[in-house]
């Protein structure tokens, strides 16, 4: 979200644009937050840790099951300074906003999680949005 001034007056640039686009299967699920008092924002990619079956977020070259994605964050998650386990909604199959997706470590989405995402029946899909004004 950007502020731009105009004529004395602020216009702000929101998106209210979902994660979701089409064909969307949302499934509850057991999650462990990424860390303590952190928000991981709708639209952030999960694995699923093999010895526990719990979804984490999702590490491009980690292990024990993480490095697999399987699922989207449907909502933000606001973890307590205490984090422990939450159910939560995530998008299991259908297509999703290419833009809205993301990795913890702000990786670039490239055709290898896409492919990876595609596996498991979630489609990412470039949009553009064409019903907001370019501010650029």
């Amino acid at each position: 979200m950007a502020d731009y001034p105009l004529g004395g007056l602020v216009q702000t640039d929101t998106d209210f644009g979902s994660v979701a686009l089409f064909g969307v299967e949302f499934q509850t699920e057991v999650y462990t937050p990424s860390a303590s008092d952190a928000l991981d924002p709708a639209g952030l990619i999960l694995g699923r840790i093999t010895t526990t079956n719990k979804l984490v977020p999702y590490v491009k070259g980690g292990s024990l099951g993480a490095e697999v994605p399987v699922a989207i964050l449907a909502a933000a998650v606001q973890a307590d300074v205490t984090p422990s386990d939450v159910n939560i909604r995530v998008i299991r199959s259908g297509q999703v906003r290419l833009d809205k997706i993301s990795t913890l470590a702000v990786d670039t989405i490239d055709g290898v999680e896409r492919d990876k995402l595609q596996q498991v029946g979630i489609l990412a899909r470039l949009v553009t949005v064409i019903d907001k004004f370019d501010n650029s």
